[in-house]
């Protein structure tokens, strides 16, 4: 007698207690091993543990990170990369230092350091988001251009392409309102007044 597919060692065993208190094993797929580096097989973080074809299923965004080499390569080696492609020479940390950012979503995007916020903190602008970004993500190139502390994007974006790098600027999303449903107004129906009906003049008795 041979044992059914479902029915393989290969499966979990789940054992369920029915409602009548009898126990029924059941019988599910394994769940596939967690995703690690290609590199130094360290295990990567915001990679869903999921069988081929339920991961298909899944939306990008919810597949692997959405920094350059998400799902591949842990955030060391995707920074060790990063440093390798754009040849970093460690350059000073100072306001118009073109850098690299090596970490986050703007990973592997070129931007400019515009202010310096703190010992941590920097604000860059550029290819990257208008924001602040700590020193340990970034890496500084060998180029740098004139601009003072806190200067805007459009002077920014210009300096950048008398150096011969385009900036791909987004335009932010506007909020649309949501049409609401309107309640439909009640309509008075006017009743029309009822007619009193005259009742019949009581007969008179005959007087006896």
């Amino acid at each position: 007698m041979t044992l059914q597919p479902q029915r393989t060692r290969s499966f979990r065993r789940v054992k369920v207690k029915l409602p009548g208190g009898r126990l029924k094993i059941h019988y599910t797929k394994r769940k596939p091993k967690q995703a690690h580096c290609s590199q130094c097989r360290r295990l990567l973080h915001g990679v869903p543990r999921e069988l081929p074809v339920n991961l298909r299923r899944l939306p990008k965004v919810q597949r692997r990170p959405e920094r350059i080499f998400g799902g591949f390569l842990c955030p060391s080696c995707t920074s060790q990369e990063i440093n390798k492609q754009f040849n970093v020479t460690n350059e000073k940390i100072e306001t118009g230092r073109l850098v690299v950012k090596t970490a986050g979503r703007d990973a592997g995007k070129i931007g400019v350091i515009i202010d310096i916020l703190n010992d941590n903190y920097v604000l860059l602008d550029g290819n990257v988001r208008r924001k602040k970004c700590n020193i340990d993500h970034i890496s500084t190139l060998d180029k740098q251009i004139k601009i003072k502390p806190k200067a805007s994007t459009e002077t920014v974006i210009n300096e950048l392409k008398a150096i011969g790098i385009d900036v791909k600027k987004t335009k932010p999303k506007t909020s649309k309102q949501r049409p609401r449903k309107q309640r439909k107004e009640k309509t008075e129906v006017k009743k029309e007044p009822k007619i009193k009906k005259e009742k019949p003049a009581a007969k008179k008795k005959k007087e006896e």
